[in-house]
């Protein structure tokens, strides 16, 4: 008997059986060949003939997302960034919104990129199905799928208007399968591959996400394996890594790519019915304005509690305080600060203003406050310029129980101005004798207060001093 190698196993069989509806190819035949260029939609994001999904929790803007993105790639506008490769017709086919509210969006849509309605004419087509049957198909019992006439229309579409993305928002109306069942799962997205390759499209695909904190989609794990692209859109986090409920910022990333690095994320910001990139929103409002406004809804609520806060780093340092309110909505310190600085240059806020006086010992608080109408972000205490009667203030003290031993700050520190300290940490002086500064101007100013100290004040426990270096 004579013996076959295991490498010759069922060559002669093969030879003889018939091939049907296989297309082989033979690598080698390559040889010479030009190596294609691989072809994008969006580079690093939208792949052409596949399919790519976009997942994300209710209400983080998916249908905003693909409105926007497609009206971008349509004209060949930057969108987050990033261009398409070139301008070409897209269909929206939306489950969810009516007309007018997808009449609305475009607008806003066409004023963030400084557009008109008329540019869109032959480049962007919808198509509104909210309250309609939607199911592209469905599953028979042989396991394959059975395509509706809804499928069929759509390819149909595409086809007509030479359309070369297409979004389907979203997977809860277009699939009637089990969300959890892989084998009906990897069948539904085979249809969509179908659509892709028959019209030579890109099939974007609008998802949603599981209720388990950090899912990055709902249901089996065929919805990550079958998509070529899978993006997840979600809210800004705060430094806890959670998401910000309230937040207008958005994060899109690249959560798998077979032909892209993974990871990479487009920052945007919901602004005016559309979404921005941070540059944009500067370029529009000259300011971060999600930020300055948390920042002055803080300041307005620590202002109604009377909580005076400061611009210099100390225990009231207004970015540290906003952080732990509730109206901050998880924004963090150093964004707060950054708002903080930025509402300081455009003198929306002013510093060391005298706020209110303590109901208990009558001092005065000073701190940050709303400017007013005119008024500058210079410490008026500050200005050599002002006169007496301007920084005069009203001590309740009794002479006869004067404190010799805590007299006024001095002023001979490196960096401090004059009558000022070099910093908020020198206020916290020991009790001692303190030098008395020799500018005449200074001694003058505390002639005059003294000579406001009453007779007599019976109604005050301890004796106040005059401050006039804050």
């Amino acid at each position: 008997m004579d013996s076959v190698h295991y490498a010759d196993w069922g060559r002669v069989d093969a030879k003889q059986a018939r091939q049907v509806g296989l297309q082989i190819i033979d690598v080698g035949q390559w040889d010479g060949k030009v190596v294609p260029e691989r072809e994008w939609v969006v580079p690093g994001w939208i792949l052409p003939r596949a399919v790519t999904l976009i997942a994300g929790a209710g209400g983080t803007g998916k249908s905003l997302l693909l409105q926007q993105w497609l009206s971008a790639i349509a004209l060949g506008d930057v969108f987050m960034g990033v261009r398409g490769a070139t301008p070409v017709p897209t269909l929206y086919v939306n489950c969810e919104d009516d007309v007018e509210e997808l009449h609305r969006r475009q607008v806003a849509i066409a004023n963030a990129f400084n557009r008109r309605l008329s540019s869109y004419v032959g480049q962007v087509h919808i198509v509104a199905r909210l309250g309609m049957d939607n199911p592209l198909g469905v599953i028979g019992d042989d396991g394959k799928f059975k395509p509706s006439a809804f499928y069929a229309d759509i390819r149909y579409a595409a086809m007509q208007i030479g359309a070369k993305v297409i979004a389907l928002d979203n997977a809860m109306q277009l699939y009637v399968g089990n969300l959890n069942d892989p084998r009906e799962v990897t069948v539904f997205c085979n249809a969509l591959s179908r659509l892709a390759l028959d019209t030579g499209d890109a099939v974007v695909l609008a998802g949603h996400v599981a209720k388990a904190q950090g899912s990055e989609f709902a249901g089996s794990m065929a919805w990550e394996n079958a998509a070529r692209m899978r993006l997840l859109l979600k809210r800004e986090v705060n430094e806890k890594g959670e998401e910000i409920e309230d937040s207008d910022r958005r994060i899109l990333t690249r959560g798998k790519a077979n032909s892209a690095r993974k990871g990479e994320c487009l920052s945007m910001a919901w602004h005016e019915g559309a979404f921005y990139s941070d540059r944009d929103i500067k370029t529009a409002d000259g300011r971060d304005a999600a930020h300055e406004a948390t920042f002055l809804r803080c300041l307005h609520r620590a202002t109604e509690q009377r909580r005076h806060v400061s611009h210099m780093p100390a225990a009231n340092y207004a970015p540290k305080v906003f952080a732990t309110m509730s109206e901050s909505a998880g924004i963090g310190k150093r964004a707060l600060e950054a708002a903080m600085n930025r509402l300081i240059d455009a003198e929306e806020i002013v510093l060391n203003q005298e706020l209110w006086r303590d109901g208990k010992n009558r001092r005065l608080a000073y701190g940050i406050a709303r400017a007013k109408a005119g008024q500058s972000c210079a410490n008026p205490r500050a200005n050599p310029a002002q006169t007496d009667a301007q920084t005069v203030r009203e001590p309740c003290a009794n002479p006869a129980q004067a404190r010799a031993h805590t007299r006024p700050y001095p002023t001979d520190i490196v960096g401090g101005a004059v009558g000022l300290p070099a910093s908020e940490q020198d206020y916290e002086i020991e009790a001692g004798p303190q030098p008395v500064p020799e500018d005449p101007g200074y001694l003058a100013l505390i002639e005059a207060e003294l000579s406001l100290v009453p007779d007599h004040a019976a109604d005050c426990d301890e004796p106040e001093l005059p401050e006039p270096w804050l």
